[in-house]
């Protein structure tokens, strides 16, 4: 389980070393979404808006409507594989532990709809990225600091 700070391409980039991604939503970020987020709800396999209690409920259940409306608009990023998943958008209360389970519940649908296969090319795919990144930043501080190329080149 890997967590994000929720800023700036981390978020994004986490695709590229797991196999599900959640993305937990807190109720008041509605119109936040519009620009920051797409690309995290373009990752996502499954998005889970928390505090679904209390006062929050009639945010919650309306954002979960907007989210939905929105997913329907985008492609799934499985789908160019074939496989089949549509993100799911889920209402849970860490608080009164409400509807906690459904998030590995879906985890374990996810990888059961989507095969073992699947992940594992995915996986192959996520390991030669990270290794082709690699190398373009260890040339890249390479280069940086041999004086003689910074010289030459600068």
């Amino acid at each position: 389980m890997i967590e994000t700070v929720g800023v700036g391409q981390s978020e994004i980039e986490i695709d590229h070393v797991v196999d599900f991604v959640v993305y937990v939503v807190p109720p008041g970020s509605g119109d936040g979404l519009q620009g920051a987020k797409k690309g995290v709800m373009e990752i996502a396999d499954l998005i889970v808006i928390n505090k679904f209690d209390g006062d929050f409920k009639p945010v919650c259940r309306s954002l979960s409507r907007r989210l939905e409306s929105a997913l329907t608009l985008t492609m799934t990023k499985h789908s160019y594989a074939g496989a089949n998943w549509e993100c799911p958008v889920e209402l849970v209360s860490a608080e009164t532990d409400y509807n906690i389970e459904c998030i590995w519940e879906h985890a374990l649908l996810f990888r059961q709809q989507l095969g073992e296969e699947y992940l594992l090319k995915r996986r192959h795919a996520q390991l030669q990225r990270s290794m082709w990144k690699f190398l373009g930043d260890s040339i890249m501080h390479k280069l940086r600091d041999d004086d003689e190329f910074s010289n030459r080149y600068a």
